[in-house]
């Protein structure tokens, strides 16, 4: 089963300010070529202040600055996520297409196990205790995602700011955006805040991996406005890999292509005349940039719509197995 399954979802409902919010939509669909249509957002009871579940089509791009193609769908999921007793529920169901063996599989999550199963039979595949499972493994974003729930406002700023400055006395007010940037270097974490709508509206991290890569990896959140709320309805995460080493690629007589757009096309007659010549030894995948250089961006973009609040119902978040 594709490791890639549990690896991509981390949900939180925030609100931001009109002039911050053109600029990341203008970003995310700038970052995936096209403009987007307003989502369809539905509240099937109780009000956009009183969330109590959320569920939405999932989808995922992803791209890497030094390869060609730019940046494409990769994925599409349905997520649901409700709390029941106090526990934070949520499911992910997987469209067939995903797997060769055409089964549909989705998986649930409830604060302490993840579960992966069949998503028509109901057929339990694997079950993991979450705090037990390596952090290499991807599933600490469930854990993040428990923590942050779909909360419009942070409840009680002024005691959440005071625990701010009680963690870290790096913080600074920019007068000029309405912004609060609190740095937490124990964490080597950055954090943006709305000072006028409560909440945080971007993050950056940076850690360094065992192969002595620096990482960093920054995220802004997209949203759209309903009955005076702004709802989530996507992000937009750099992740920029400083190898702090290159390679000697002179021998190769590798070109440097500069974008995509000066890379010349060949046909398949001609590849197959060359090939047919003896004059097609290899094939070589085009690396965009400095061949030396082995600094890359990957980009990875969530895009949600057909929002449902408070319609999630209990059965679907709860198996027995």
């Amino acid at each position: 089963m594709k490791k890639v399954m549990c690896c991509y979802v981390l949900l939180s409902v925030v609100i931001i300010m009109s002039c911050q919010q053109e600029t990341s939509l203008s970003n995310l669909e700038s970052s995936i070529g096209q403009q987007l249509d307003p989502v369809s957002i539905a509240v099937k009871s109780g009000s956009i202040e009183d969330i109590k579940s959320f569920s939405a089509d999932v989808t995922v791009y992803s791209g890497n600055n030094r390869e060609i193609g730019g940046i494409t769908e990769e994925q599409r999921y349905r997520l649901s996520v409700k709390e029941i007793d106090g526990i934070i529920h949520s499911r992910i169901d997987y469209p067939t297409d995903m797997f060769s063996d055409g089964i549909a599989r989705s998986c649930i999550t409830n604060e302490r196990d993840l579960f992966i199963f069949q998503s028509t039979s109901n057929k339990l595949e694997q079950r993991y205790e979450l705090n037990l499972l390596e952090p290499e493994m991807g599933f600490e974003v469930f854990d993040s995602m428990n923590k942050m729930f779909i909360q419009a406002r942070i409840p009680n700023f002024i005691n959440f700011k005071t625990q701010l400055y009680d963690l870290t006395k790096d913080i600074t007010v920019d007068e000029e955006s309405n912004t609060l940037l609190v740095n937490i270097p124990s964490n080597n974490l950055k954090l943006t805040f709305d000072l006028i709508d409560e909440l945080l509206i971007g993050s950056e991290s940076e850690e360094i991996l065992e192969d002595g890569t620096n990482l960093t990896t920054t995220t802004e959140y997209v949203y759209q406005e309903v009955d005076g709320e702004m709802l989530k309805i996507g992000e937009i995460t750099e992740s920029k890999y400083d190898l702090n080493k290159s390679i000697d690629a002179s021998d190769y007589g590798l070109p440097i292509i500069e974008s995509e757009e000066n890379i010349e096309e060949m046909s398949l007659e001609e590849i197959d005349d060359l090939e047919n010549e003896g004059g097609l030894a290899y094939e070589v995948i085009p690396v965009i940039g400095d061949p030396s250089d082995l600094d890359y961006i990957e980009t990875e973009i969530q895009l949600y719509s057909e929002i449902d609040i408070n319609s999630v119902d209990e059965s679907l978040l709860r198996i027995e197995w």
